[in-house]
């Protein structure tokens, strides 16, 4: 299993620059020392162009680490360093920053040819989270897992497809939770090939699949991100 941290920055993107280019400093040394941290990705907005939405500017910094187990994770973000660096968002210079956290299981499915999922490599990222209410949030989850990602792997020139599911963790910190009930991620190679993906017959089915999901009402965000790694 894998656990997916993530932290994620919302403010006013006139000042997004200046905002990562301070989490470059400080915030980022002490994510790159949290103890059993296995990777370290960084997402930053960029502009899709789906048919069906527009969901308008992303957050302007999505930091994703990745731990083991939920051991390690609360383990690691109960340090003092990363109370003091991250969790105490007083230190962020740049005015209106919003965090949140939340801690998720990553799920990977295969896609094109392909027999079991391969590595993500590719730069591009369409993250989509789903909140709540739902009136059965695991029906929700259940017909979700069933029937969309195997959908989303048909897309022309997907890379990846993954998953990420609610779990039952103790926050250290007392960082805002997003929430999330349940989290989804294609990935591309550019961000014209997802553009255009968007843009497929595959894309109307996945509306047809989303006017199926059980009852919810809960808010549902779709951001095109460009993700590197930083760590290790």
């Amino acid at each position: 299993m894998t656990i997916a941290y993530f932290l994620t920055y919302q403010g006013p993107h006139d000042d997004a620059q200046a905002f990562r280019d301070w989490f470059a400093g400080k915030p980022m040394e002490t994510l790159r020392a949290l103890p059993k941290a296995r990777a370290i990705e960084l997402y930053e907005p960029e502009v899709s162009e789906d048919p069906y939405l527009n969901d308008g500017p992303g957050p302007v910094l999505m930091v994703q680490v990745d731990f083991d187990d939920i051991g390690d994770l609360e383990g690691a973000i109960g340090g003092g360093a990363f109370r003091s660096e991250i969790a105490d968002t007083s230190k962020i210079p740049v005015p209106n920053i919003a965090l949140t956290h939340d801690a998720l299981e990553m799920r990977w499915w295969a896609v094109g040819d392909d027999d079991k999922p391969v590595p993500r490599t590719a730069p591009v990222s369409y993250v989509v989270r789903y909140y709540p209410p739902a009136d059965d949030e695991q029906a929700f989850i259940d017909f979700y897992v069933s029937h969309h990602p195997q959908i989303l792997a048909k897309l022309p020139r997907i890379r990846n497809v993954l998953c990420y599911l609610r779990l039952d963790w103790t926050d250290p910190d007392g960082i805002e939770r997003a929430d999330t009930m349940l989290g989804n991620e294609v990935v591309f190679e550019t961000l014209q090939d997802l553009n255009d993906s968007l843009k497929s017959d595959v894309r109307h089915e996945l509306r047809d699949d989303y006017k199926q999901f059980p009852p919810f009402g809960g808010n549902v965000t779709h951001f095109a991100m460009t993700r590197r790694r930083v760590h290790p």
